[in-house]
This record gives C-alpha cells, structure tokens and sequence, in this order.
C-alpha cells in the first residue's frame, strides 16, 4: 500500500509530480482519487460498513461509495473502472456524476471524481468492507443518525441529489 506511486496534483488539477503513496500522504499533497455510488433499479445507494481495521483511516465508518486512488500515470476513467472491479468484482460501465476536492485537514488533500453505476444485485466485496446494504435517502438520514459516517458524506449525497433531479 505504501509503495504505490500517486502523481501529486495542484489545485487546478495539473501533475506536478509524483510520489509513493505514504509520502504523499504524510507530506499533504494533493493528489487525485476515484469513488462510485452503486444505485439499484429504484435508485437507492449501496450503504456499506467499512472494515474494522487495516484502513488507514475512519475503520469501522460507514459510506455511500467505494473507490480509491488514481496510481501514477493513469486517468480517472481507467482509476474508476480498476476499482470498480477490485472492490466489487464488476465490470459494469459507470457513468460521471460530479467532482469535488477534499480538504479535511493539511493531510487529508484529494481531488476527487464521483461516478455512478446501476446494479442489478448487491455487489461482492472485498475484504475492506464488512457488509452492505441498498437504502433510500430517508433510510440514508436516519443511519447516519445512528451510526458514524465518512465526513464527504454531505456532499457525496449532494452530488447524488443532483443526479436525481437531473432524470
């Protein structure tokens, strides 16, 4: 995981440079990632529990997408269709939602692409998630009530807003 090579990006976007995963994470830099939301014929998002260790950060939260970083070198279309397959054992197409940049704290710093896919069952994860299921926006509100979720969560479910308005 360390060893992974990310290009680092500025604020417009553009590569700057490139480093090992770790680095890039300890030192701040921006850098880029993918996630997907995985929606069901009624349009409702696949809210899944993330794994209790091994992440490097937020074990055990729950999120409304799944994804991962753009290694060094390769587009997010390539990013997302890689981790797409790693973490579900997919190879659906998926189509583009929206994008934001992600700035938590000086070591939390990504430029991220949201994407979308319609599933037509549960998808098969892998081991950095611990299960999963499909719910409705108000079903979404009254988890994340009850139950910690990733900080993007506000504007993941934004952007997913958007794309119901949008049909």
């Amino acid at each position: 995981m360390g060893s992974e090579m990310l290009d680092i990006v500025d604020e417009d976007d553009k590569v700057v440079g490139h480093a090992p995963r770790s680095d890039i994470h300890s030192a701040g830099h921006i850098h880029r990632t993918v996630v997907f939301l995985v929606l069901d014929a009624e349009k409702r998002l696949f809210c899944n529990q993330r794994a209790p260790s091994g992440k490097e950060s937020y074990n055990g939260y729950w999120s409304i997408a799944l994804g991962g970083h753009v290694a060094r070198g390769e587009s997010y279309e390539d990013a997302v269709a890689r981790e797409v397959l790693e973490e579900t054992g997919w190879t659906r197409r998926v189509f583009y939602m929206g994008s934001y940049k992600k700035r938590f704290d000086a070591k939390d710093r990504e430029n991220v692409r949201v994407y979308g896919l319609v599933a037509d069952r549960a998808p098969v994860l892998n081991n950095e998630i611990v299960g999963g299921r499909y719910a409705s926006l108000e079903e979404i509100n009254i988890m994340m009530a009850e139950r910690n979720f990733l900080p993007e969560t506000g504007i993941l479910l934004s952007i997913y807003r958007d794309y119901l308005t949008k049909d």
